[in-house]
């Protein structure tokens, strides 16, 4: 018997991209630490306009974030 409650959650995977690529609505896959090893933004949030500028405004280059998987499993065996 099928329980909609639960679901597979839809493949995603894991990039880095540049500040400068990521977009709102994106979701961190790794948490983003300050220098002195803090947490700045935990892993799970979601990256609004605001965060984005912030990010820039701290020097931060690159973070991890979580895609839908669009690629086929051929596409991904070639990489």
């Amino acid at each position: 018997m099928h329980n909609p409650a639960m679901t597979t959650p839809s493949p995603v995977r894991i990039q880095c991209l540049s500040v400068m690529r990521a977009k709102p609505g994106m979701t961190l896959a790794k948490a983003l630490h300050r220098p002195d090893g803090a947490v700045l933004m935990p892993e799970g949030t979601e990256l609004d306009e605001g965060k984005l500028e912030q990010l820039q405004q701290r020097g931060i280059e690159c973070l991890h974030v979580r895609l839908p998987e669009t690629r086929s499993p051929e596409e991904i065996g070639r990489e």
